[in-house]
């Protein structure tokens, strides 16, 4: 199974590393159109579970600070038109090789109707949230749909070619599941990529910018 990997890291700028602590906040509740009872505990909980998911098989420490706070990942909702459910962006670093991640930001589709789970006509905001938080660690799109990096979200677990490439860049903490055998690397695929914003120091800065599409 393929990943897409190796561009762009949190942390040193060393394959197989560790992330650190990379924080993240949430507002995008209060944007969303939401089908059936599902709380903003709900969907919390299934944002929560995405960031933890992956966490759990790399060597990377994501935790969550309150609204209004300095940090690394910003979620929030807003109008994306209606072929896109999510979107996650990166700033990081323009220097040969790998690069380090400044910030990121996730952004939910405010015109779509969501539940934490998906079900009766609903985007299923968990498996989106997974695969935004695979952008986030520095992976790209794959072209297979048991893949949580797929770019038509349609699974709501990770592959074992997710796995493969969250350890190719973040190696595993102890107690992470192991990377699986017989996987292939796609490195130097990465994020597709875009300019933006102005440079900082001598290095400059990219923005790289990838959505999951709505398979309904």
């Amino acid at each position: 199974m393929p990943y897409s990997a190796g561009d762009v890291k949190w942390g040193t700028p060393t394959l197989g590393t560790s992330g650190g602590v990379v924080t993240w906040s949430a507002d995008y509740f209060s944007g969303l159109t939401v089908g059936g009872s599902a709380t903003m505990a709900d969907f919390d909980a299934a944002l929560t579970q995405a960031f933890d998911t992956w966490e759990s098989v790399a060597s990377i420490d994501f935790q969550q600070v309150s609204v209004g706070s300095s940090a690394d990942v910003v979620v929030n909702s807003a109008s994306l038109g209606s072929s896109i459910a999510g979107q996650a962006g990166l700033t990081f670093g323009a220097s040969p090789g790998l690069s380090q991640i400044f910030d990121g930001s996730v952004t939910f589709n405010s015109d779509l109707t969501w539940s934490p789970t998906g079900g009766s006509g609903t985007v299923d905001f968990y498996a989106v949230a997974l695969h935004e938080v695979g952008h986030i660690l520095g992976l790209g799109h794959v072209n297979d749909i048991s893949e949580i990096m797929n770019p038509v979200v349609s699974t709501n677990t990770l592959g074992t070619g997710d796995t493969a490439g969250a350890q190719y860049l973040y190696g595993r903490a102890p107690g992470d599941a192991p990377t699986p055998p017989g996987e292939v690397n796609v490195a130097g695929g990465g994020p597709t990529l875009s300019s933006g914003g102005g440079g900082g120091g001598g290095a400059g800065i990219l923005l790289g910018l990838l959505a999951a599409l709505v398979g309904l």
